[in-house]
């Protein structure tokens, strides 16, 4: 299966989580194409930052969608960059955030199930969603869930 990582990651923690999930895919015997998505200019505190632009998302038979939670939602130039995508009809999809507060209340919980409601419009098939909370005492058990449970929705 040919598989997207389609990240938008600004302090790195989402790419780690990312590449960590392109590896299990890679071992699984899948082609993964990881792309991290960056605004063109850097962001602005107190304005909205521009949007990232989605590659050509026809080639892929499955994509993950990563993000990191900003102002307690989906980050505002994935969500942009999302809304503007092309149908997903019938794509095999997951959902990935990242978020640095513990609780998944303040965010995670939330910007996954924007993310996921932005693919179900699009008519793609959200098959798993993961939120890794950073600055959690167990997160590298955290991350090793969130991969474990991305990468069997492409088995």
């Amino acid at each position: 299966m040919n598989i997207g990582l389609i990240i938008h990651s600004q302090t790195g923690n989402t790419l780690k989580v990312a590449e960590h999930l392109k590896t299990q895919l890679t071992g699984m015997g899948h082609e993964v194409d990881l792309v991290h998505l960056l605004p063109d200019k850097p962001a602005i505190p107190g304005k909205l930052s521009d949007p990232v632009l989605l590659p050509s998302l026809q080639k892929y038979d499955g994509i993950v969608f990563g993000s990191h939670v900003e102002g307690l939602s989906l980050a505002p130039a994935m969500r942009r960059a999302m809304d503007a995508m092309p149908p997903l009809t019938g794509k095999k999809v997951a959902c990935l955030v990242t978020q640095y507060f513990r609780q998944p209340w303040l965010g995670g919980s939330r910007s996954v199930k924007q993310m996921s409601d932005l693919c179900t419009k699009k008519r793609g098939i959200v098959k798993a969603t993961a939120t890794v909370q950073w600055k959690a005492e167990d997160r590298d058990a955290r991350i090793e869930k969130a991969v474990a449970d991305l990468s069997r929705c492409f088995a």
